[in-house]
């Protein structure tokens, strides 16, 4: 009987394209890319160390590839819109299949689903230029954008022509322009992972932000940013340290910013490129990597925001229901191998200000008729609980206003434009 692993391994369509090259798209408003690194944590050892029960687990049914098979024909692409066509019909659907074949087994609801990028249109008056609308959404029943009733696309994934763009030829005068678009992406829906793909690789992407004040990034020039985390690694040496003030210059390092929104910068994009043609057993082939990629990306019970800094993706918490993987959200009763430990937050409710998070960072919120506040969860469970009075505002990071949590005459807390 077939397993995700094999059916994920198989070749690729090979497709004919019928394209020169020449220059790809821009735009002077998507965000400047301000340095790359090699995303060294996206392995094949991380994958089957996240997911390898469910990829391994036999089904009773297997998932062919999709019927009728391209045609010679249809398998040429003279452009991206029928690249992206190919891609609809021969590749995307079985992703999808497996991705919903692996969600039972590990998260209650609807599963995660890839979809055209129309699906989950952005909020706002460009909404209806392409070049500020990805190719392709993953997308979730219940998880929509702030302020409204549109799918939020979990995961932005673009298409390329090979011919035109590879992640390697960075000696193009416009090789950043993909990342940046991205990039741009990534930041309408306030998510940190990313793709792009093309006939010749598939590239899997992870964003992140610095946030500089207005008058500091003035004239500040470019940076390559290392990548920063506060974790401990299980071993018999390790000492249990205190992580209370790292975990409060997290918090402040990762909620900084202006109150119009201006000052914000993206650090370094981290990628990997895995090859268009690989395929087999013991490695990325790119169906892999885009369920990879997919399920990090909508992981029930914790957090896949666009964030300054990231613990590692192997890392857990300790809950009260057990030991939470912070790039899975599977909670388990030992502790994985190797895993980072961070610490929990702690258990009090703390004070929040304008700036503790934005409005999108905010899971649930209930009312405390002792102590007349707001107690306010947030989606990342590495994050403590906060409360916070009637006369507070919070910054949409996607709309670009401020909002007020309010409670109306029925009890019922919602949120209103200021």
């Amino acid at each position: 009987m077939p397993n995700l692993l094999t059916i994920l391994a198989r070749p690729n369509p090979e497709v004919f394209p019928q394209v020169r090259d020449g220059p790809v798209t821009t735009h002077h408003a998507w965000a400047e890319v301000n340095g790359t690194e090699n995303w060294d944590e996206f392995t094949y050892e991380n994958l089957m160390r996240f997911y390898g029960e469910e990829l391994e687990t036999e089904i009773p049914h297997d998932i062919p590839e999709p019927t009728p098979e391209l045609t010679s024909k249809e398998r040429e692409f003279w452009d991206e819109d029928t690249l992206k066509i190919i891609f609809a019909r021969a590749l995307f659907p079985t992703v999808s299949r497996c991705l919903g074949q692996a969600w039972y087994q590990l998260h209650p609801g609807e599963p995660v689903e890839l979809v055209p990028g129309g699906t989950a249109k952005k909020y706002g008056a460009d909404a209806d230029d392409s070049r500020f609308s990805a190719d392709w959404a993953a997308i979730r029943d219940g998880q929509t954008q702030f302020g409204s009733d549109r799918y939020r696309n979990l995961c932005p994934g673009d298409i390329k022509v090979g011919t035109k763009w590879r992640a390697s030829r960075t000696t193009r005068a416009d090789w950043a322009e993909p990342f940046r678009q991205i990039q741009t992406y990534c930041s309408q829906f306030k998510v940190r992972y990313a793709w792009i793909l093309s006939e010749e690789e598939l590239v899997v992407i992870r964003t992140r932000i610095e946030h500089i004040g207005l008058g500091l990034a003035e004239g500040r020039p470019r940076r390559q940013l290392a990548q920063q985390t506060h974790v401990r690694t299980l071993s018999d040496t390790t000492e249990v340290s205190d992580m209370s003030s790292e975990l409060a210059k997290m918090s402040v390092s990762g909620t900084s910013y202006n109150d119009d929104g201006s000052g914000k910068e993206f650090a370094a994009l981290q990628w990997k490129s895995i090859p268009y043609f690989a395929h087999g057993p013991n490695r990325l082939t790119v169906k892999l990597a885009l369920w990879f990629i997919t399920m990090l990306a909508s992981a029930e019970g914790t957090s896949a925001s666009l964030n300054s800094e990231y613990y590692p993706l192997h890392s857990c918490m300790w809950t009260r229901h057990g030991h939470l993987h912070l790039s899975t959200g599977r909670v388990t009763t030992t502790l994985p191998e190797g895993v980072n430990i961070v610490d929990e937050p702690p258990e009090s409710a703390q004070n929040c200000t304008n700036h503790s998070f934005h409005a999108e960072d905010v899971h649930s919120i209930d009312w405390d008729d002792t102590s007349g506040v707001l107690l306010i969860d947030l989606v990342d469970p590495t994050r403590p609980k906060y409360k916070a009075s009637e006369h507070n505002r919070f910054w949409s990071w996607t709309r670009k206003r401020w909002y007020q949590l309010h409670k109306d005459n029925t009890g019922e807390i919602g949120w209103e434009q200021l």
